[in-house]
Formats: structure tokens, sequence, C-alpha cells
């Protein structure tokens, strides 16, 4: 085998691990599991909304937003943040919740600045 075989199979190889290496770095933030979720069926208004992430997500590259069936923004206070969970209360400053879909939007950072966004709904009875 000459040298002149290996060079250009080295450098392939190297190339291939450089975009596999770059390709895991740029990973995006993703939601894994919600509690409430859409899953879960009618139930009573949530007392907290816990969202888990594949990453650990920081505090201020999160944002979290809650409508309800009016398309009225719910407030949502106290947000704690453990590893990749994220605990939120829902503020009803307006009355009781209505029956129906609530929308839950989400956009969250990493520490490494990957971020992404997404939306779910759960139904209250």
């Amino acid at each position: 085998m000459s040298l002149s075989n290996v060079a250009p199979k080295f450098w392939t190889g190297l190339a291939a691990a450089a975009v596999l290496s770059s390709t895991a770095h740029a990973a995006a933030v993703d939601l894994v599991s919600a509690s409430p979720g859409a899953r879960d069926g009618y139930r009573p208004f949530p007392r907290q909304l816990r969202l888990t992430f594949n990453a650990p997500v920081t505090a201020s590259g999160l944002d979290v937003q809650l409508m309800d069936p009016d398309g009225r923004r719910i407030r949502l206070c106290h947000p704690v943040i453990s590893k990749d969970t994220v605990s939120l209360t829902p503020e009803l400053s307006s009355g009781p919740p209505v029956s129906g879909p609530y929308m839950v939007s989400w956009r969250a950072k990493s520490a490494s600045g990957d971020g992404g966004e997404g939306n779910f709904s759960f139904f209250v009875d």
C-alpha cells in the first residue's frame, strides 16, 4: 500500500468525523415530556406545569406561555428549573378555569446556546 493511497482515505475519514462531531454538538433543545400533556385526556385544571427537555435549559433562554380556550393568556409564576425540568405555576387571576383545550407554547435555550421551540395542548374538564 503506497502513501498516496492512504492519504485520501485518511482525509476523507477525518472530514466525516468532523461533520459527525459538529452535528452531534448542534443538537436542538427538544421537549421530551410534559405534564399535563395531550394524552392525559380531560382533567381538572393543573396546579403546576412540568416540562422536561432533552438537555438542561437556562432561565434567561426560557419562555413559556399558556393560553386558555378563549385565547386569553394565563400568567405563569414561580419558574423552577432543575437541570432539564422546568416547573411553572399558573395564576388564575381572572376567575375559575373554563373547560376546553389549553395551549402551551415554549421556547428554550441550553447553556451551550442551542435552542428549540414548540407547543402542545391539554384539556380541562
